[in-house]
């Protein structure tokens, strides 16, 4: 078998293979990004609030953590402007860092059902603006395993040939026992992999 146990998937006209050994898996190194003085403070009074609130009963810990740092997020400010809703001035929580990229934005705190209803409702309606859609796929497998023969495999494709293209009619084997050729029955029967 050239290549064992590789995942596979399907796009919706091709079946294409990715060989486990052209990914291998072990820990990865991230470079580490040296942290302005700034946000070392933050993180110092982070620790010494959360420590602190170790102390305090459970449901009192969040509050005083959001207190003893509130004087830390010095990106919000106050603003009083004019809504064209109520027609009236109110004030207005405004992110400096959102207003400098996006423009006017208002920054409210979610307290109830109705808030969490209206703020998804709010967000479905850009997303539904651009095309796109929300699919729920939490658990379902997105490949099926299988040992790929080479006499199933086409072509390489992807970045640097990384990827397989296979037959239509390619045979499924599962640790070199044969299943049999692709099918929805033959693929039941395969192990699942995300």
């Amino acid at each position: 078998m050239p290549y064992r146990a590789a995942k596979i998937s399907f796009d919706g006209s091709h079946y294409i293979a990715t060989p486990k050994e052209n990914f291998p898996r072990g820990k990865k190194r991230r470079a580490v990004c040296p942290q302005s003085p700034k946000d070392v403070e933050i993180k110092e009074q982070f620790e010494i609030a959360y420590t602190e609130s170790q102390k305090l009963p459970l449901n009192e810990r969040k509050a005083y953590i959001q207190e003893a740092m509130g004087e830390t997020i010095s990106d919000k400010e106050q603003r009083s402007e004019y809504s064209l809703n109520s027609h009236k001035r109110q004030i207005i929580i405004q992110n400096t860092y959102f207003n400098d990229k996006f423009g006017r934005n208002d920054f409210s705190p979610i307290d109830t059902e109705r808030d969490i209803g209206s703020a998804v409702a709010y967000l479905m309606k850009y997303i539904g603006k651009s095309g796109e859609r929300l699919v729920y796929s939490r658990g379902l497998p997105t490949y099926f395993v299988s040992d790929i023969m080479e006499k199933d495999v086409i072509c390489t494709i992807g970045q640097e040939d990384r990827k397989l293209l296979l037959s239509d009619d390619f045979e499924c084997w599962d640790e070199g026992c044969f299943v049999g050729k692709v099918s929805p029955e033959t693929i039941r029967l395969l192990r699942k992999s995300n």
